[in-house]
């Protein structure tokens, strides 16, 4: 059985729109790709998830992080736009999941917009947040000495296809929801 993929509407965040380049992507899924913004300088695993998704029905935008120049990557298929940065309240209401180091930022952004991930630690407090993400059924992660291809492809494609990870993504986010406004 195929997985619906709910977006949520873009109208969740308040007086934010998409990006224009947004509306015009045309695949079964948007995976949003970061390695934050103090693990982002190895290019190399930014070209390993591309070419994990490079003949897949996905729709992968990358932001390699204002430092890097998108164009050090290459010319990359049409499934795949490579940005320095975009604001992920922009990005994150249209995704249907997301791809990261682990970082508190984008783990916790991708949980409040109830997105699955993929994580691939690198450092610092990664490891112990994508185990907590493993734990609570909202994603999967892959340790350094298992990355490749086909491992983050497959990866994905269950992140993606098994709606378990998009159920427990969501009772993460009605969780965060639930929580009181830090004052």
């Amino acid at each position: 059985t195929a997985v619906q993929h709910l977006r949520p509407a873009a109208a969740e965040v308040p007086g934010v729109a998409p990006p224009e380049w947004l509306d015009r992507l045309d695949s079964a899924a948007i995976v949003y790709l970061t390695m934050g913004t103090v693990w982002n300088r190895n290019l190399d695993m930014f070209r390993l998830v591309i070419e994990a998704v490079r003949d897949e029905d996905i729709a992968l935008v990358v932001t390699v992080g204002r430092q890097n120049d998108p164009a050090s990557l290459g010319p990359q298929p049409d499934n795949v736009v490579v940005h320095g940065y975009v604001p992920q309240g922009e990005l994150l209401p249209r995704c249907d999941a997301v791809i990261t180091h682990g970082g508190a930022g984008t783990t916790l952004g991708a949980l409040a917009f109830g997105l699955p991930l993929l994580v691939l630690p690198q450092g610092a407090d990664q490891y112990a947040n994508a185990e907590r993400v493993v734990t609570a059924g909202a994603g999967r992660q892959l340790l350094k000495d298992e990355l490749s291809v086909e491992a983050v492809r497959v990866s994905l494609r269950t992140v993606l296809d098994d709606a378990s990870y998009q159920r427990a993504a969501q009772r993460v986010r009605a969780e965060i929801r639930a929580m009181p406004d830090a004052h």
